[in-house]
């Protein structure tokens, strides 16, 4: 007979590995490796979306030693690295393995106290015949054959975990010598370990080795745990291969900003997972609720979904709107898929569409948290979700399923908008809505700049807070998006015939459809959005030369021409006028605008020596005064709006004696060497490409005046002229400027001892020691006493005009007389 086993009877392999020095090691490797860089933290910790290869975090001081000596302390840190992350690993096969012993130990210790099962009184099935001496040895050999038959499957146990135990060894040290292969990184993350992220570390353009079948199972894995998921955790199995999603989400948000694309295996690894959860998808924020999973899981999988969409969306990334599921592509075809031989019939919004918008915005929420704020998606996705999100604000606070709050439409915003070619193509027709067609880039404009904002517009104006930007890009692709939003923008807010879904114009709505605020008893747009307003001055500031172009009898137009001497659109004469009142609905996208478009005159007029003759003069006066001109007009309008009452002509030239005060300190800041400036658009090119931010220059003259007011402190009297810069400022502004080109150029034969000569209260010493002509800025100011008897009076600037425009030839003292004239007449004609 066999014998009963006992405690001791089982022994299992075991280890002296000990995993807590191990990870000990580990962290000393990480320390080291940010040390070899000079850092002196680790690296694997500044790596957190703070860079995207090792190359990024060299110190400078190894830097400049360069050469053999930056590549062999980058291999050694990889090499930290590297080591850190295995022999984390080999820690956790370690804990593992002692873990299952231990279980196992305690498993056998219960069998054995409990006599593998076996009752005595059990034995022989109780029959009274047996002697208790018989029953003794029966039940001996019945627990015999049972002990080994519990021995077997122990010991089958523990050689199964042993053997994984020492391929988990083996695997440790070719990895260690192997190093990050794509396989070796591949084999770590299905271990359970976040390895996914050494991605990052060893190049962010290698393409992850992920393929379409495992895009499926992770979807089909990732349901399966769902459905569990209010009893049990999620499996580390599946929060592995999440890792692998997170990795790849990474990957495309940095090739996003190199311009590269994704591998198609990536690519079908997102088609297939998201083909595998399809009907789950706009679902899944709730799903997760009905779990018991951490808030730390549930996110992870968010994220992964909004970046995955993002990404899989992204014909740049080489993905597309054909690669999202059928419940997406249904979302985007629902908002922008009324345009082609396959699009869809229009639809009653449902109450459903609300919550679709709000589970993308969960997820995005989520992919922002892991600082991928600025990732974005393509270019129907994209505009499908601006369109739907400008659609399902809710503008009565009625709380609506059907609506959604600013804060979950600005979460969208942040990321639709990111797309500057689907901007464009809501706004040039390219995109149409199913029931606005050819109207929905109005549809959108008035849904989203019609909406009264809590924070002012910033949020509706992403739509075209990008288009300044754009325009100075350098990049000529980019500048004709910009210049194209920047029409159509432009064109359809301005027209004023009403469209077939409205019985208001756009004009009228946007300057009157606001209701009771303020002063106002029918608001315009700026009243209501001052954000909106100041977002569409910087794209006037940015056109500025298309609002003084040559007024002729002809429609507005879009060109977009390659030549550079040539323009890229037409706005006809009503179009200006009306974009410039829209824009002065707000005081502080008014002055902006007004600032710049003195300085702008100011500054071209200062090249008036280099004008040919009166011809030269003259068309530059109508230029110049046909955009002043248009300052006045919308200024009328919108003060007639607040007030009631027109405004006069003293109220108006107070308010662009301001501007002029604000533009002299704009050409100071910006405009350093005028007579660099030569081109007709030079001048319009440097006040964008050097910042110009609303009111960034202005001295706030216009609070205390009261102009902007309007009706809370009333009009000036009539016949105050004072300020007026049609017949003073503006004037010497213009003189300042001719001026200051002549001394700026050494073959004018004018130099800093001619006005020295004429009057020294016109210059001053710098800290050079050298004498320089006084800023206009502070000749407008100045009231200095005479400096000798030939000077009679205080010094102002009337004086100073006088006295500078001594330094002009018979000819430049012509073409001012003709210029000043000239555009004195154009700018009442408007």
């Amino acid at each position: 007979m066999a014998a009963i086993p006992t405690l001791g009877s089982f022994d299992p392999p075991t280890t002296t590995a000990d995993e807590d020095a191990l990870e000990a090691a580990a962290r000393t490797l990480d320390a080291h490796s940010g040390r070899i860089l000079g850092q002196g933290t680790d690296v694997v910790a500044q790596m957190d979306h703070t860079a995207v290869e090792f190359s990024e975090l060299v110190s400078e001081p190894i830097k400049r030693r360069g050469g053999e000596f930056l590549s062999a302390a980058t291999a050694a840190m990889e090499g930290a690295v590297w080591g850190s992350a295995v022999t984390v690993q080999w820690a956790g096969s370690v804990r593992e393995y002692k873990e299952a012993v231990k279980a196992l130990l305690a498993e056998w210790e219960a069998a054995v106290g409990d006599s593998f099962g076996i009752r005595e009184s059990e034995v022989g099935g109780g029959t009274p015949n047996l002697t208790p001496a018989e029953r003794e040895a029966a039940t001996e050999e019945a627990t015999a054959y049972a002990g080994q038959l519990k021995l077997a499957e122990m010991n089958a146990a523990a050689n199964a975990a042993y053997e994984k135990f020492k391929q988990d060894a083996a695997d440790t040290g070719a990895r260690l010598k192997e190093g990050p292969t794509p396989e070796n990184l591949r084999a770590m993350a299905e271990g359970g370990v976040d390895s996914w992220a050494l991605y990052s570390l060893f190049g962010m353009n290698a393409p992850l080795p992920l393929t379409g079948d495992w895009g499926g199972v992770l979807g089909k894995d990732l349901l399966d745990a769902i459905a569990r998921g209010n009893v049990e955790d999620l499996p580390a199995s599946v929060r592995g291969q999440l890792g692998a999603l997170q990795a790849l989400i990474e990957r495309a948000h940095y090739l996003q900003s190199i311009g590269e694309r994704l591998s198609a295996g990536e690519l079908d690894y997102l088609e297939r997972f998201f083909g595998a959860i399809d009907k789950s998808v706009f679902d899944m924020p709730e799903l997760l609720g009905d779990t018991n999973w951490s808030d730390a899981d549930k996110a992870l999988i968010l994220a992964g979904m909004g970046g995955g969409l993002l990404a899989v969306s992204d014909e740049k990334l080489g993905g597309g709107t054909a690669r999202l599921p059928d419940s997406v592509r249904n979302f985007v075809a629902a908002y922008a898929g009324g345009k082609g031989k396959d699009a869809l019939p229009y639809r009653m919004s449902e109450p459903s569409d609300g919550d679709e918008l709000r589970a993308l915005a969960s997820m995005f929420d989520a992919l922002d948290d892991q600082g991928m704020a600025l990732m974005q998606g393509g270019r129907d996705f994209s505009a499908a979700i601006t369109i739907a999100t400008a659609e399902h604000l809710d503008s009565d606070g009625s709380g609506s399923v059907f609506t959604i709050s600013e804060a979950t439409a600005r979460t969208l915003l942040d990321h639709s908008t990111a797309n500057f070619e689907a901007n464009t193509a809501i706004l040039n027709g390219d995109i149409e809505h199913p029931f606005y067609k050819e109207d929905t880039a109005e549809h959108v404009l008035r849904e989203m700049f019609g909406h009264q904002w809590e924070d002012g517009g910033a949020t509706g104006a992403k739509l075209i807070d990008w288009i300044p930007r754009a325009a100075t890009s350098g990049d000529k692709e980019l500048q004709d998006l910009a210049t194209e939003a920047a029409y159509h923008l432009i064109t359809t807010m301005t027209n004023d015939k009403a469209a077939e879904h409205w019985n208001e114009s756009a004009y009228q709505f946007f300057t009157d459809g606001y209701g009771n605020i303020g002063e106002f008893d029918k608001a315009p747009l700026g009243v209501a959005n001052p954000l909106i307003a100041q977002s569409m001055g910087r794209t006037a500031i940015t056109y500025i030369d298309y609002l003084d172009a040559p007024n002729v009898d002809r429609d507005s137009e879009l060109t977009l021409s390659n030549d550079p001497r040539a323009d890229d659109m037409f706005l006809d004469k009503g179009t200006r006028a009306r974009f410039v009142e829209l824009v002065m609905g707000d005081k502080t996208a008014g002055n902006a605008l007004g600032e710049a478009a003195y300085a702008k005159v100011i500054a071209e007029a200062g090249d008036m020596a280099d004008w040919k003759g009166w011809q030269d003069a003259r068309k530059e006066a109508l230029e110049d005064g046909g955009l002043i001109g248009l300052l006045d007009t919308a200024y009328k309008n919108v003060y007639e709006d607040a007030t009631g009452d027109a405004a006069d002509e003293a109220t108006v030239d107070k308010q662009h004696a301001t501007w002029v005060r604000s533009a002299s300190t704009i050409l100071k800041e910006i405009v350093t060497e005028i007579p660099q400036v030569k081109a007709i658009k030079g001048v319009g090119q440097i006040l964008i490409r050097e910042g110009l931010e609303l009111g960034k220059w202005s001295p706030n003259q216009i609070e205390s005046s009261g102009i902007w007011q309007f009706a809370d402190n009333g009009a000036p009297a009539q016949g105050d002229r004072e300020g007026d810069p049609e017949y003073e400022k503006f004037g010497f502004e213009v003189t300042h400027s001719v001026v200051s080109n002549l001394l700026s150029d050494s073959k004018s034969g004018v130099d800093i001892d001619d006005v020295r000569a004429i009057d020294s209260r016109l210059v001053e010493k710098g800290a050079d020691g050298e004498y320089r002509l006084r800023d206009a800025d502070e000749l407008l100011k100045a009231n200095d006493p005479p400096s000798s008897d030939q000077h009679r009076g205080n010094l102002d600037f009337r004086e100073a005009n006088a006295a500078l425009q001594q330094l002009f030839d018979a000819k430049t003292g012509k073409l001012y007389e003709s210029y000043v004239d000239a555009f004195v007449d154009q700018r009442k004609d408007q």
